[in-house]
């Protein structure tokens, strides 16, 4: 939970506060969420692809004309909504490729009525072909290629410790070589497991020429050649590992890495991102407003953001960059993670709560545009301070000050799918 330095108003909807802003966001949006989709859509094609053209076809031999057809899908099987959704656009695009010309039921002289059910041994799709009192059966059945879609499962959020000190931490990495890099309020260290125990094998200060914010955060990121950036309020430096630990810091105002892809600016002088995104490697740049902590998803072709704004509110936002949903009781820090369970996509966010009282992590669904709660709440000993989604996505660092001990506690969190 954030300790708020301002409270600036903000209205409901930022596509209405600025134009000029709505379209930057509505391309940076966009464009983020297809570089996210770009990474899935080989695995999507894959998996449904050929059952899709195979049913296809018999709707295509029992329909007596290819000129206004209509297609719904109805789900009796353990899919999830976006796995449905995909199902549909690749039946979709499949007897378009045919010559199909897809209308609404309303306008269509003929019916392909769908449905997703399964059994023991995968899935059987069954399509209702015709009209009026006339009606031919088909279907196809579909092999389970994906743990995440053989049966029900259940999600546990899985804490494992990173490190714990008595001093505030801003960030914990592992490194290649199995070492830790811990970022503190006055240096990054570096610490490797000798003789069955983690000791300290390099430290250098962060220098800085004026003083920190009062609730101070810190990023680290670690680079493909084994060297490491540190980003912090108006500050960046680079370290190296090998041969040896060393880090040189400069005065820069340049973005800190959300993920991969997305970067976003820092203000200098408070707690928060200004609000400038931009895309990494790219000169294209929206602006969200100020924000604690975002997460990005794509599910399908439907991306969103969840946005942790300085008023108080986490903020759904689709692909238009329109705010599409307000999350009540939801706290200042939230990140995105991917898993083999549900969607694939979960958000994880803090409560509502100060630093005084222990926090919690709850695990999200983004579901008709709400969010259902997808795992029991993980529960902390203490305020969570830090909240970072790992850059392979597939788990978060969480440091929590343990109001019991003292210590600063950091977690590597990720979620295990269960039936």
């Amino acid at each position: 939970m954030r300790v708020e330095c301002y409270n600036p108003l903000f209205p409901r909807d930022l596509r209405f506060r600025m134009p000029s802003r709505s379209q930057r966001v509505l391309f940076f949006l966009s464009a983020a969420i297809l570089v996210a989709l770009v990474l899935t859509a080989s695995a999507v094609a894959q998996q449904w692809d050929a059952p899709a053209r195979e049913l296809a076809e018999k709707i295509i031999a029992h329909a007596q004309s290819r000129s206004s057809l209509s297609l719904t899908v109805k789900n009796l099987s353990s899919l999830p909504p976006s796995r449905v959704a995909e199902v549909q656009r690749a039946l979709e695009s499949e007897l378009r490729r045919r010559g199909v010309s897809l209308v609404d039921p309303e306008r269509a002289t003929e019916q392909a009525r769908v449905t997703l059910s399964e059994n023991t041994s995968g899935y059987l799709w069954v399509a209702e072909v015709g009209h009026d009192e006339s009606w031919d059966v088909v279907m196809v059945r579909v092999p389970v290629v994906a743990p995440a879609e053989r049966a029900p499962t259940t999600l546990t959020l899985r804490r494992t410790p990173f490190w714990s000190q008595p001093e505030p931490m801003l960030d914990v990495v592992s490194t290649a070589d199995g070492g830790l890099l811990v970022l503190g309020r006055d240096s990054v260290s570096l610490y490797r497991v000798q003789d069955r125990k983690w000791q300290l094998a390099g430290s250098a200060p962060l220098t800085h020429p004026r003083s920190w914010p009062r609730d101070l955060r810190g990023r680290l990121a670690i680079e493909a050649d084994g060297s490491f950036h540190a980003y912090l309020p108006s500050v960046q430096c680079a370290g190296t590992i090998q041969p040896q630990f060393n880090l040189a810091c400069r005065p820069s105002d340049d973005p800190w890495p959300l993920s991969p892809e997305v970067n976003a600016f820092f203000s200098g002088y408070r707690n928060f991102f200004a609000g400038a995104v931009k895309l990494a490697g790219s000169g294209q740049a929206g602006d969200l407003g100020p924000f604690y902590s975002a997460a990005i998803f794509a599910q399908g072709e439907r991306g969103f953001w969840i946005v942790a704004f300085t008023d108080g509110g986490a903020k759904l936002i689709n692909a238009q960059g329109q705010v599409v949903t307000t999350f009540k009781g939801w706290g200042s820090d939230v990140a995105g993670i991917t898993s083999d369970c549900g969607s694939g996509w979960q958000a994880l966010g803090t409560r509502a709560t100060d630093s005084t009282l222990p926090d919690s992590l709850t695990a999200y669904e983004i579901v008709n545009r709400d969010a259902v709660e997808a795992a029991p709440a993980l529960e902390f000993s203490g305020p969570i301070t830090a909240l970072w989604s790992a850059f392979d996505g597939r788990s978060v660092t969480a440091i929590s000050h343990n109001l019991r001990t003292g210590d600063y506690e950091a977690f590597s969190v990720s979620a295990v799918c269960g039936r």
